[in-house]
């Protein structure tokens, strides 16, 4: 998913002032576990954007569950396919608290990306808030879903 995280992050920087966090660019050498510095990135940023193929990892698990419960505003983008039945059944289980949607190109998922962050930032400036964007991609696939309101 190596294009996917690439359309993500260009998406992400169309916007002025909005900073991708991903893995690839952002990480560093540290004495802390690899996951530490990703969970701290996801507790720093006001949304998170998951990129998914065919299986949602652990880890990736571990990123949106902290997300979920420090509310902050999920996008989960699902290369269209099979989704393994429990990474469906954990989305499902989830779905009335995210944006959930299917791409089949890398051109689609800029679009969809470009467009739910545009209301994203639109609520963020009725509600007076500022957006920094961390995004991340897992392996993982499901029917579209938007969140309401």
């Amino acid at each position: 998913m190596k294009a996917e995280r690439k359309a993500a992050v260009e998406a992400v920087t169309r916007f002025p002032g909005l900073t991708p966090w991903n893995w690839e660019t952002c990480s560093y050498a540290a004495p802390y576990p690899p996951m530490e510095i990703c969970l701290d990135a996801v507790k720093k940023s006001n949304m998170l954007i998951l990129l998914l193929g065919s299986d949602l990892t652990d880890h990736t698990r571990e990123e949106h569950e902290t997300a979920v419960r420090l509310g902050i505003p999920d996008f989960v983008f699902v290369k269209d396919g099979m989704l393994k039945k429990e990474t469906r059944a954990y989305l499902n289980g989830h779905k009335n608290r995210m944006t959930y949607m299917l791409f089949k190109s890398v051109n689609e998922l800029k679009t969809l990306i470009t467009s739910s962050l545009r209301e994203e930032i639109v609520l963020g400036y009725r509600k007076g808030r500022s957006l920094q964007i961390g995004t991340h991609a897992s392996y993982s696939s499901s029917p579209p879903r938007r969140r309401n309101g």
